[in-house]
């Protein structure tokens, strides 16, 4: 098993309740495999134990990117939330340090 962040990188963000997690493949090969296996049901169980009401994915090829949008995630959002939030600047880290199924064919420039 290989650690998803040999294959990518991430970014994260948040707008009230709801959080998001982009993953950007660093190859065209990275890119191919995130496409068929990081699925939303995928990025949902992963993230299970924060609750999403539902979680959502979007594709930006042109960056080799997956953005997905965790919602409902953050208790009302950091202005409603008495105590702290979920640090959201971690979460691309988190996951991208899970084990992938990815074989690399290729090198990486």
């Amino acid at each position: 098993m290989t650690p998803l962040s040999r294959i990518a990188h991430g970014r994260s963000g948040d707008k009230g309740n709801h959080a998001n997690v982009a993953v950007i493949a660093y190859t065209d090969a990275g890119f191919a495999w995130l496409r068929e296996y990081l699925t939303a049901d995928v990025v949902a169980a992963y993230f299970a134990p924060l609750g999403p009401a539902r979680v959502e994915r979007f594709e930006a090829a042109n960056v080799r990117g997956l953005n997905f949008v965790l919602y409902d995630v953050l208790a009302g959002g950091a202005s409603r939330r008495c105590g702290a939030t979920p640090r959201v600047r971690r979460w691309p880290w988190r996951y991208c340090n899970c084990r992938s199924s990815y074989r690399r064919t290729t090198r990486r420039c």
